[in-house]
Formats: structure tokens, sequence, C-alpha cells
């Protein structure tokens, strides 16, 4: 009998210590007697934690040393009276909702920042925390306020040259962070590893990135401008949600060129003027597809190929330059476009036999209803627009491609390709010449 009940109290004792650990210096932990690591745990007691907590980068238990590597899911939650938590530098890993419920955490200290990018995080460590905001004094959702120590706040987040790599969620809902500024040494930004930062306003990303990880900048509605690298080779929803996102520049070829990944998807649809840097060889397949509030769109001087319906439904782009690189347009490049005013077609030097249908497919389509000026520069070998005629014109056999509201047809031009003035609303005449001796069908279709 009395053996059974010591047998009792023994597994009374271990269950209730797998249960809430083992208490040091206020903590709960559980131990690896193999690994020698100590893990923060959770505990059932909510009052058992205060004030300002900072976790210890090694514990001693009845004389053996653990390095704290990580904290359990749910470890802190409910856990509303803590005002503050310090971070080792020992820290590989935080478990899901360790801090669900803190409604009162008002600062996170990494005095490592190359140490914290290391972290492995199960989920965004603080989505569901209520931060309380003392400037304004409310509370706030799931805004974290990041500090180097208990009085210094990050503004300014500088990634110092050591990490090569940022884990998902590492910055994740960090109120305080205004600019940003990565090293050439880190080539992965992972995902959601800067997401619903809410204020931040500038993002630098080196040349040495190859992947930015889904969602990595979602929701950080105060970045105006960013300008991704040729380096990047994976993208998906990156930008979403950051609604002041107005100024993209992309050098990356990889993604440019894709048939698969669409502007609006990675960097939001509210983004108004775009630059493709010289790094761009390629415009893939629908890439700027209903792109409805871009207005300009600045192609780089080493694009030779424009995808098939790139541009359609840009119903705000104003104008269009084709440099010089260009060689081949896909069908119905630029269908829908109707805020489209004027068209710039360079010289395209490289006379290749399919570019005359590649021109034509390019242009003759629906929904140019604003087209205003068309000029094609001057030693362009196939096309041109001769006598400021505000048109394109197929040189060797005098035919007309493409006109809009303020074209004047040529005394030379003898035919006039189909749809050559398609949807030119307000355009109520047209002077036709006695040389043209052809009219293509839908030429002056809803011309009204």
């Amino acid at each position: 009998m009395k053996k059974n009940l010591l047998s009792l109290i023994f597994i009374v004792f271990t269950i209730n210590l797998w249960a809430n650990g083992v208490r040091i210096e206020g903590i709960y932990y559980l131990l690896d007697s193999e690994t020698k690591t100590a893990e923060v745990t959770y505990t059932d007691n909510k009052n058992a934690y205060r004030g300002s907590i900072v976790i210890p980068e090694k514990v001693t238990y009845t004389g053996t040393v653990y390095d704290v590597t990580k904290i359990g899911a749910y470890a802190f939650q409910g856990c509303s009276r803590i005002t503050s938590i310090t971070f080792p530098n020992s820290l590989l890993d935080i478990g899901n909702d360790a801090f669900y419920g803190c409604e009162n955490l008002q600062k996170v200290v990494v005095p490592n920042i190359g140490s914290w990018c290391k972290v492995s995080f199960k989920d965004n460590p603080f989505g569901y925390v209520r931060f309380f905001n003392m400037e304004e004094g409310i509370a706030e959702m799931g805004y974290a306020r990041l500090y180097s120590d208990e009085n210094t706040e990050i503004i300014n987040l500088e990634i110092p040259e050591s990490v090569t790599s940022i884990s998902n969620y590492a910055f994740s809902n960090c109120i305080s962070l205004q600019s940003v500024s990565i090293p050439n040494s880190v080539t992965t930004i992972g995902n959601y590893a800067f997401s619903s930062c809410k204020n931040l306003q500038s993002i630098a990303i080196p040349n040495g990135v190859t992947t930015i990880g889904n969602y990595a900048f979602s929701g950080c509605m105060s970045l105006q401008s960013v300008s991704i690298p040729h380096s990047v080779k994976s993208v998906e929803t990156v930008f979403n949600g950051c609604d002041s996102l107005f100024n993209v520049t992309l050098n990356s070829d990889a993604i440019a060129g894709s048939n698969h990944i669409y502007m609006k998807d990675i960097f939001g649809k509210h983004v108004k003027e775009f630059t493709l840097g010289d790094s761009v060889t390629r415009i893939g397949n629908y890439f700027f597809s209903v792109c409805t509030e871009m207005t300009s769109c600045t192609i780089g001087n080493n694009v030779t190929t424009i995808g098939e319906f790139a541009f359609v439904g840009c119903s705000s782009l104003d104008s269009i330059i084709i440099p010089n690189s260009v060689i081949d347009l896909g069908q119905r490049t630029f269908e829908g476009c109707s805020g489209l005013k004027s068209i710039y077609l360079g010289s395209n030097a490289d006379n290749r036999e399919n570019f005359y249908s590649s021109v034509y497919s390019a242009f003759a389509t629906n929904g140019l209803t604003s087209l205003e000026s068309i000029v094609v520069a001057e030693d362009n070998p196939i096309y041109d627009s001769r006598n400021n005629c505000n048109a394109i014109i197929h040189t060797e056999s005098n035919s007309l491609i493409l006109g809009c509201q303020n074209t004047v047809i040529p005394d030379n031009v003898i035919r006039i390709e189909n749809d050559a003035f398609c949807d030119r609303i307000g355009l109520s005449s047209m002077s036709i010449p006695n040389n043209v001796i052809s009219i293509g069908t839908l030429t002056f279709w809803r011309c009204i």
C-alpha cells in the first residue's frame, strides 16, 4: 500500500512537472537533459508573469546548465500583466500563439537583430496580441513595438551583414519600423517577414536577394515606392494590401518575362508609375493586364519582346514609348487601354519579316478610345509616320495600320487596314485621299 502511494505521488509529480515545467527564477521551462536545452513552456498560472520579462540565454537547474533555445506554443498565452519582454540571442524557435492575449505588452526587446532573423516562427508571434499604444492611449490588435533595449525603440532597422536569410514572420506587425536596410549578404526574405508593418515607408532590397516570400510586405500601408533587383528569381503575392505603393521599379527579367506572374498580384492594384529596368528583356503575356490605376509605364531599353495582352485593360495608361530594342509585339497588346493618348514606336532596327504582322496585331485592337498622337521613329526601317500624320504606316506597302483622332492621311497612302480607327470616339470626320484603293473591315467601327 505504501509502495503504491509513493508511485502515485511520483506519477502526479511527473504530470505536474510536464504541464507546468520547472520554474527557474520566475519562468517555467521544459528541460532536455540530452541536448542541454530549455524551452519556455506554458503555465496555467496566468498571474505568474507581470511587468518586464527577461528570458535569459542560459538557465541552471540542479547543477546543469541549459541553453534557452525555444519558446513553446502558448507559453505566455493570456498573461495580460506583461508589459515588456526581452528575447535572448540563443533563441531558435517560437511556437504557435506564444503571446496570444498579452493585451498590455508594450515593448518587444531584441538585443541582437542578427540572431532574431534566424529564429523559426511557427506563425506570426504578435498577430494575436493587443499592444497598448501609449501615444494614442488605445489598444491595437496585432502590432508590436520593437526595441534594441528597454529605452531604444527601433525606427530605422539595419540588418547586419552576418545575416543571409530573414525568417518567416521575423518582423511582422512591427509598428515602430519606418525604414529597413538589407545587406547584400541576404538571399532570402521569408513569408510575411515584414507584413503589416504599417508605418514602413522605405525598403532597400539589395542585388543579392533571389527569393521574396509570400506576403513578405503585405499590409505595409505607408510604403510608397519599391525597387526589385535583377537577382530576384522568385516572387508571388508580396505587396498585397500596400495601398500607398504607387511607384515600382522592376529589374528582374525572371519576373517581368514570366507568363504566369502578374504585376497586380505581386505589387497590388494601386501602382501608378512602373519602370522596367535595363535588366529586363521580356514582358510576359498579360503581365500588366487590368492594372487599371497605372498611368505610366517606362519600358527599359533592352526589352525585345512584349507578350500577348501584356497591357490589356490598362484603362488609365496615358502614354507608351516602345523602345528601339523591341522586335516582337504580342497580339492585342494594348486592347482596352481606353485612356491611352499617345504612342511612340522606336526604330526597331532588327528588320524581321514577322514584325509587320507583330505590330499590326498589337495595335489593330479594340478600346483605344482616347488616342490623340502617334509618332514613329524616323529611322524605323519598316514603319513611318510621314508628314507628322499621327499614324503608323507600313512604308513599303503604303498601308495605314493605326490612326487616331488627329490623323491626317497622307496622299500616298493606298490602303487603310482593318480596325485602323476602331473605337476612336469623337472622330467626326476624316478626309480620304484619292489614292486609297482599299479600306478594311471595321475600320471606322464605333467612332461616335
